[in-house]
């Protein structure tokens, strides 16, 4: 049986071309064959530096969900607005040289006008001056003194940013906006009318409010939200680099669909997300019979819009209840897992007067994933109700790569009723709360003071590769009674990837016969049912199945692995 001294020895005389020893990758490979004997060095090469030395030592990290000091001393705040009217942060992206951009509602101008704000920073948390007029550029995409208010946010592969929202005018109406801006903060003037383009779903004066935003596969933009009245689920589809609408996406470039059983019942997409097939998932609240009320709905769509009856009981949508009927729940973020599971999240009412952080977990083909249960029998379903704070709400989720989930939102207090502060949780993959995050799991943060009564709740959540998380948020100002645009930078890490080791199966040495076979089983894209076929784990192996090593894969090392 080869160790890892004989494995590096082995690894020495494939890479001096000399005959291979006899054992197989994979059945049919030729080991004298010139590339897989390439591909063979690869895998040597992660055997010869040993990946359980990714750890770092010596580097000292702040606890997790403390401060991170280093970007603006944890909360950079900003006042966009004029004297006592509202700024906040509504959305976050987090940009590969690791500036951020974000983009919030502000009254730059005039206290009847709100106007699409976008302002990008530098690493250390200060504004950019490279971007718009300091760091800030400002859009009123409507005319008059309607309101203009960013909900979503992306950055394109080509360093584009694309801000979605809700616009109205003077005439009363609301319209699912656009607004498409280069790499610098000025417009795109190739995109629509000057970088703008709204779109209004419903006839006359209807409320069209969107919500999400994401890109299809071929790069086009896709907003979602909710159209007419009582409220549809509605999605918009524009072109990559025009941003007119998609004549091959539903009708003229949008799509209308009702999962309610209720024709008066109102429903609405609150997030998108893709998976790595690149099947659009929509999540949102919707009131799939007569007498319940409302629920966390989920659905998938195919490429031109409609519902994908592959997905769900053949309606292409699923519902599900946290509680006994008649009690509301609404799902406002979205996540696609590495093995394809779909992860939600909102708020569900436990009780008449409660109201808690919810998360529900799904499999490929929707149904519930009974792996994912803290509190309720194999359901899927997990729900968090801070002692303290008992009406709270998840806007955002950021998936780290070992797989604990991070949630960001809104919670408050019943006494004062006006107080109500930004929360952030950390879930273990399981769905249990993780107890080295905050206390508890939940971390209440309040960045400007514990002892006032304000007005604090966080709307979307990044995460940046070292670890820091970035919570954009609306903070309570003392002063103006009102409410800045906040940034608050979090300790997330160290991050349980570094534990990664060729020792896949656990029993604590690394083997040739096993570990590394699989491990190079897994680079070359094998599933894990093919990775294990052949496979004689050790008695003390503690991952010995192929969901196991997959798992492990996945959460420990960042593979993207199928089943």
């Amino acid at each position: 049986m080869f160790t890892v001294t004989a494995w590096r020895g082995w690894c020495v005389m494939a890479w001096r071309e000399q005959e291979l020893p006899p054992f197989t990758l994979l059945s049919g490979m030729n080991q004298k064959n010139c590339f897989w004997r390439r591909w063979a060095r690869v895998a040597c090469m992660v055997a010869m530096l040993d990946v359980s030395l990714i750890t770092i030592p010596g580097v000292a990290h702040a606890a997790p969900a403390d401060y991170d000091a280093s970007f603006g001393g944890g909360v950079s705040r900003w006042f966009l607005s004029l004297s006592g009217q509202l700024s906040q942060a509504q959305a976050i992206v987090s940009q590969p040289d690791g500036k951020v951009l974000f983009a919030g509602g502000c009254r730059g101008i005039s206290v009847q006008k709100t106007a699409f704000c976008v302002m990008r920073l530098l690493g250390n948390g200060q504004a950019d001056t490279s971007f718009g007029s300091a760091g800030l550029t400002v859009t009123h995409v409507t005319p008059g003194f309607g309101s203009d208010i960013p909900q979503a946010m992306l950055l394109q592969p080509d360093g584009k940013v694309v801000v979605a929202g809700t616009c109205n005018s003077d005439t009363g109406g609301y319209d699912f906006c656009v607004v498409r801006y280069l790499a610098n903060g000025t417009p795109d003037t190739a995109f629509g009318n000057a970088g703008r383009v709204l779109t209004a779903l419903s006839a006359g004066t209807g409320s069209d409010l969107a919500h999400a935003v994401a890109l299809d596969p071929a790069g086009n933009i896709v907003v979602a939200g909710q159209c007419g009245a009582p409220s549809n689920s509605c999605l918009a589809s524009y072109d990559a680099v025009t941003g007119a609408p998609r004549p091959t996406f539903g009708t003229g470039g949008i799509q209308v669909f009702r999962m309610s059983g209720d024709p008066a019942a109102q429903e609405s997409i609150n997030a998108l997300a893709t998976d790595r097939f690149g099947r659009l998932h929509t999540a949102g609240s919707c009131h799939p019979n007569l007498d319940t009320a409302l629920d966390f709905c989920v659905a998938r769509l195919g490429a031109a819009g409609a519902l994908d009856t592959n997905f769900g009981p053949g309606t292409g949508w699923v519902s599900t209840s946290f509680a006994a009927d008649k009690l509301d729940d609404a799902a406002n973020a979205l996540l696609v897992q590495p093995d394809g599971k779909l992860l939600a999240a909102g708020s569900c009412r436990i009780s008449p007067n409660v109201y808690g952080l919810c998360l529900a977990r799904y499999l490929g083909n929707g149904s519930p994933d009974t792996t994912f249960d803290a509190a309720f029998a194999a359901s899927g379903k997990v729900v968090t109700a801070p002692a303290t704070h008992p009406v709270s709400a998840i806007r955002s989720l950021v998936l780290q790569p070992d797989g604990r989930i991070v949630a960001a939102g809104i919670c408050q207090k019943v006494t004062p009723a006006a107080d109500a502060d930004i929360c952030v949780a950390r879930y273990l993959p399981e769905g249990q709360t993780d107890a080295s995050f905050g206390s508890n799991g939940v971390a209440i943060i309040y960045p400007t003071s514990p002892s006032a009564t304000l007005q604090e709740a966080a709307f979307a959540l990044a995460m940046q590769p070292g670890g820091r998380l970035l919570v954009a948020a609306a903070c309570g100002n003392t002063g103006t009674l009102s409410a800045d645009a906040c940034v608050i930078a979090l300790a997330g890490g160290p991050l349980g990837y570094r534990r990664c080791s060729l020792d896949l199966d656990g029993d604590g040495v690394a083997r040739a016969d096993t570990d590394a076979l699989l491990f190079t089983r897994l680079m070359f894209g094998v599933s894990s049912n093919a990775a294990v076929q052949g496979i004689n784990f050790p008695p003390a192996a503690v991952r010995n199945s192929a969901a196991l090593i997959r798992r492990h894969a996945i959460e420990q090392c960042g593979f993207g692995v199928a089943p």
